[in-house]
C-alpha cells in the first residue's frame, strides 16, 4: 500500500506540472523513485509510451491512470478497515488460550498441572478452535474474489481512455482474474467471439451468486456495444463506480458476519479448553477420593 501511495503522490505532482504546460519528459525529470508492483510497472510504461508516441493526451492519459492508482487505495484501504477488527479478535483469542496454558502448567503447575489425557484434551479443542476460525478466514478471503472484478474494470477503463483498443485492453486484463473460474471463462469466452464480432448467447450462472450473475450482466452489455462499435468507456466508467460502491456494502456485512461466525469457535472449543485447564486439577482429587 505504501507504494501506491507514493506513486499516486508522484502523479499528483506530475500532473500538476502538464497542467502548467510542462512536458511529459519534464514534468518526470527529478520524479522520486520507489519499488512498486509488476503490474503498475507495466501500466505505467505503457501509459508513458502511448504519450510519447502522441497517442493521447497526457493529461487525460495521466488523471485516468491517477484515478486507478486511487481506486487501488481506497479499495485496500477498506479491505484492511473492515477485515482488522474480526482479524484480531481471532488472533487474540486464539493467542491468549496458548499463554494461559503455558502460564498455569509453568509458573501454577502445582495447582493447574493437567494429566497428559487433559492436556491432549486440551490442546485438541484448541486446535480445533484454530482450525475452525483459519477454515472461517478462508471463506471470507475467498469471498473477496469481486476484487478482480474492481481491477478488471479499472485496468480496461484507464488502457481505453489513453487510446488503447479494447481488444488488446481486454487480453492484457484477464491476467487480473483468478481466483473466480467462472468468470474468468466467462470473459474468455467473450474475448474469443468479440474477436469475429459474434455476439455473446445467453450465459446461464448459480443464481445464487449475485455477484456474479451481475458481473456476468454488465460484460454482457459492454459485448454488445463493441460488436455494435459504440463506445464503451462511459459504461466502464459507471459500472467501476457501481461495482466499487456495492463491494463496499457486501464487504461491511461479510464482515460483520464473519465477526459472528467467530464467536462459535470462540464458545465452541476456545471455552471448554479454558474450563477443562481450570476445573480439571480442581475436580480430580474429588472425583480421586470418591469411594
Amino acid at each position: 500500500m505504501k507504494s501506491l501511495e507514493e506513486l499516486r503522490d508522484a502523479l499528483d505532482i506530475v500532473l500538476l506540472r502538464v497542467e502548467s504546460g510542462q512536458t511529459l519528459r519534464t514534468a518526470l525529470d527529478d520524479a522520486p523513485r520507489f519499488r512498486c508492483s509488476r503490474e503498475w510497472a507495466e501500466r505505467w510504461i505503457e501509459v508513458r509510451r502511448r504519450i510519447q508516441n502522441g497517442e493521447g493526451s497526457a493529461l487525460e492519459a495521466l488523471a485516468q491512470f491517477r484515478k486507478s492508482v486511487d481506486l487501488e487505495l481506497r479499495v485496500s484501504r477498506l479491505v484492511a478497515k473492515r477485515s482488522l477488527l474480526p482479524i484480531a479478535q481471532a488472533g487474540a483469542v486464539g493467542l491468549s488460550a496458548l499463554l494461559f496454558l503455558v502460564a498455569t502448567q509453568t509458573l501454577f503447575g502445582d495447582i493447574f498441572r493437567l494429566l497428559a489425557s487433559e492436556l491432549f484434551c486440551v490442546l485438541g479443542l484448541m486446535g480445533l478452535g484454530v482450525f475452525w476460525i483459519s477454515r472461517l478466514m478462508r471463506a471470507y478471503r475467498k469471498e473477496l474474489w469481486f476484487l478482480e472484478w474492481l481491477d478488471f474494470i479499472s485496468g480496461l477503463a484507464s488502457r481505453v481512455s489513453w487510446g488503447q483498443s479494447l481488444l488488446v485492453a481486454w487480453q492484457q486484463g484477464l491476467a487480473s482474474v483468478r481466483k473466480n473460474q467462472e468468470l474468468k471463462n466467462f470473459l474468455e469466452s467473450s474475448y474469443g467471439l468479440a474477436q469475429n464480432y459474434e455476439p455473446l448467447p445467453i450465459h446461464k450462472t448459480n443464481q445464487r451468486d449475485r455477484r456474479l450473475l451481475h458481473c456476468q450482466t454488465r460484460w454482457a452489455q459492454v459485448h454488445r456495444l463493441f460488436i455494435a462499435n459504440e463506445r464503451v468507456l462511459p459504461l466502464l466508467q459507471k459500472e467501476l463506480d457501481r461495482a466499487f460502491e456495492s463491494f463496499q456494502d457486501d464487504l461491511e456485512k461479510n464482515a460483520e458476519l464473519l465477526g459472528v461466525k467467530l464467536m462459535l469457535p470462540l464458545f465452541g472449543c476456545f471455552a471448554p479448553a479454558y474450563l477443562l485447564m481450570l476445573l480439571a486439577p480442581l475436580i480430580r482429587p474429588l472425583w480421586q477420593g470418591a469411594p
